[in-house]
Formats: C-alpha cells, sequence, structure tokens
C-alpha cells in the first residue's frame, strides 16, 4: 500500500507535495499524530484464497515536530483521519486534491472516548437484496479486523493487537434504504488510536461487504447527528430565553 512519509519537503526535495495535513490540539501543533488519507476512489486487491475485491486506495503518516504531515496523492477527493495515539481525533470528509492546486487541511483535535460513525455506502442496484447476507458477512468482523490492522499499523509503528483494537469495535445496526447502505458503528476507547481504529474498521468494512463491493459507486464518512441537533435546540432555546428576557425588560422600562 501507498505510504507517504511525515518527514519534512527540505528533506525530500525529490518528492512533490499536494496534500498537507495540520493537526491541532488546543491550538497548538501536535507531533507524531496519525493520519491515515482514503481515498474515495476504489482500488483492487486480492488476498488469496479471497477472490479479488475493492477498497479505498490510502496513504498514512505521522506528524512532525510542526505538526504537519505531508502527501503526494492522485487527484480525487479524499476522507482524512487523525489522532493522537488517543481518544484526541478529527475527520474531513470530501476534500478535493489535485496537482495543480495543493491543499492544506487544518485538523483540530478533539476529546471523545464514545462515538457513532457511520459509513454510507451508495450502490447502483437496489439494497434490499443485498441487507441480509451483509449482516452475515459483518459476524465475521472481528477477524477481518485483525488482517487490516498490520496494514495500518506497521508504517505508523503501532504495536497495539488488532485483537485489542477490535474489542472497542461494534457494528451497532445494518440500514438499508432503496439505494443506499449505512452501517452504524460504535467505537469506545481509553486510550487508543482512534483514527486508526476508524481507518481499519472503512477498510474491513469493505473487504467483509466484497459480496457486493463492484456495486458501490460512492460512499461517505460521517458521524452521529443527535449532538448537534441538540446543540442546535439549546441554541434555539437560548435565543427564545433571550428574546423573553427582553421583552419583559422592555415591558419593565415602559411601565418606570
Amino acid at each position: 500500500m501507498p505510504y507517504a512519509s511525515a518527514e519534512s519537503p527540505e528533506v525530500k526535495v525529490d518528492v512533490v507535495y499536494n496534500l498537507v495535513v495540520d493537526v491541532r490540539k488546543s491550538g497548538y501543533p501536535v507531533a507524531d499524530a496519525n493520519v491515515i488519507v482514503l481515498s474515495k476512489r476504489f482500488k483492487a486487491i486480492q488476498l488469496p484464497p479471497l477472490p479479488p475485491y475493492l477498497i479505498p486506495e490510502y496513504f498514512v503518516a505521522k506528524t512532525g515536530v510542526d505538526g504537519k504531515a505531508y502527501f503526494s496523492v492522485p487527484d480525487g477527493e479524499y476522507l482524512i483521519l487523525a489522532d493522537d495515539g488517543t481518544d484526541w481525533r478529527a475527520y474531513r470528509d470530501g476534500v478535493r486534491v489535485s496537482q495543480s492546486k495543493p491543499v492544506v487541511v487544518v485538523l483540530k483535535l478533539v476529546e471523545k472516548r464514545e462515538a457513532r460513525y457511520y459509513l454510507k455506502l451508495y450502490l447502483t442496484v437496489d439494497v434490499a437484496p443485498y441487507l441480509a447476507p451483509i449482516v452475515q458477512v459483518l459476524l465475521g468482523f472481528v477477524d477481518m479486523f485483525i488482517t487490516v490492522s498490520s496494514w495500518i499499523l506497521s508504517p505508523l509503528g503501532i504495536t497495539i493487537p488488532g485483537e485489542e483494537l477490535a474489542k472497542h469495535v461494534d457494528i451497532e445496526r445494518v440500514e438499508g434504504v432503496r439505494n443506499e447502505l449505512t452501517i452504524w458503528i460504535k467505537y469506545t476507547g481509553s486510550p487508543l488510536p482512534q483514527a486508526v481504529v476508524q481507518a481499519i474498521v472503512i477498510i474491513a468494512t469493505f473487504i467483509l461487504l466484497s459480496i457486493i463491493a463492484t456495486l458501490v459507486f460512492k460512499w461517505a464518512f460521517g458521524e452521529e447527528l443527535p449532538t448537534l441537533i441538540k446543540l442546535i435546540a439549546i441554541a434555539v432555546s437560548l435565543v427564545a430565553i433571550s428574546s423573553i428576557v427582553s421583552t419583559v425588560a422592555t415591558v419593565a422600562r415602559r411601565r418606570e
């Protein structure tokens, strides 16, 4: 698999970097952070005795003392994941990169020891007939998770056993609506390299879904939304409260 070094461009002058990931925590650069870049395009690989299947091409690197990781990647759209080796993590989906327009992505790490993520697959066919076999395949997720772990852990110099990482991941449910398949993944850890775990989950899931992999034409990654909805509700409530307070104050002034 492709590997991008986190060394500075001054050291590797023969490489042209078109993607720089700047990892920060509380405004400060994070050295030695894990950065994984997953392409939204697929690459065919084979693990005998399995038949060929498709997974997102990926690149991994560690940040330098400046908190930056440097990549030279093909033109395309990417999901970028980063962590500091623990539950401090950040991600950005839908990042477009090209050779003609280098991109600098700033990821601000936040701490979250438990999170729910979704992997949404868009299929070229109706999803209903495939839902049952997908759920059955996911029952063997742990074994595939362990297999994929070495691919990502080794280049990053991480020695955590894949079995240990797998203990912190749970496939909660699989939802199918027309041609959209959504897999909900619960992560629980502390401390674990959360972004690394997410990347392994995504790649392992694509391998497990090799039954329908050739039918997937695009995919997306995200996080559970209720927290955001709650924040919006709180914001609306605060606006309403401030409006009421303002009205009461106005009435009181008029009575004076």
